[in-house]
């Protein structure tokens, strides 16, 4: 529905245009990052400055940035609505670079497909890696091949799925890492929360096999690409986040 450049919008209404909770909205507030207009009831409401300075915290935030770290970018005016606009469209021109490499490689695959009629598990290892995984996922695999030994890699190799269960289970991290970024801030031993936790679990049981030292290398992979700062922004989940889930998976292994 389109609005009015001078619409005000209930805390409900609000949430629901930007898919967040109104909960968040008070996180986001009690910040001090946005600051609703309160009607003479008392009741909380939004306008232009508010979408505005909400779609800096959300974009930020899937940038990987803390609250903290994004209050304090806005106190620095170190970041404007088009600076953020002009960062975002580098990313897609960054994107589309990195379809147009995906395309050359599923060309080349083709060609070797029809002079040897068939393709490698290595040939398409690599092809499952350059045209289905976006940038963070393969640099994310790359760290996590550093510390993996040569039984560990032949074992996931051995076990990758086909691609239609592959777009399941990444299709079920995503939602996780949505709920994740949902209910970060809030109670990690809350009902919802064990609940998240045992969906996470679930996959990851069924990425490692119980192999705890895959587990634990999978966990300083993401650490690294937290740390460098050209991935940190492209995850799929942000640092606190993951934290959130790492922290409502320990009260989930404790109830077992």
């Amino acid at each position: 529905m389109t609005r009015t450049a001078g619409e005000f919008l209930s805390a409900a209404q609000t949430a629901s245009h930007f898919g967040v909770t109104p909960r968040a909205l008070r996180v986001y507030e009690r910040s001090g990052l946005i600051e609703p207009t309160r009607t003479a009831a008392g009741w909380r409401v939004y306008g232009p400055a508010e979408f505005e300075r909400l779609y800096l915290i959300l974009t930020l935030k899937a940038f990987g940035l803390t609250l903290r770290e994004i209050g304090a970018l806005i106190a620095a005016g170190g970041l404007g609505l088009d600076q953020l606009l002009r960062t975002q469209e580098a990313a897609l021109r960054s994107q589309m670079a990195n379809a147009e490499k995906a395309l050359a490689s599923l060309s080349r695959a083709r060609q070797r497909l029809a002079r040897d009629g068939h393709l490698d598990l290595d040939d398409l290892v690599e092809l499952n890696e350059e045209t289905n995984m976006p940038e963070w996922a393969e640099k994310l695999t790359g760290y996590g091949r550093e510390n993996l030994s040569a039984g560990q890699l032949q074992a996931l190799k051995d076990r990758m799925p086909d691609a239609a269960e592959m777009q399941r289970v990444q299709d079920e991290w995503a939602a996780v890492f949505a709920d994740a970024e949902r209910l970060a801030g809030g109670d990690p031993a809350d009902e919802e929360a064990l609940a998240l936790a045992a969906r996470a679990a679930e996959l990851m049981q069924a990425f490692t096999q119980g192999d705890g030292a895959l587990e634990k290398n999978t966990g300083g992979a993401w650490k690294k690409a937290w740390a460098d700062p050209d991935l940190a922004g492209k995850m799929p989940v942000s640092p606190q986040a993951w934290a959130f889930l790492q922290a409502a998976g320990a009260n989930y292994r404790a109830s077992l």
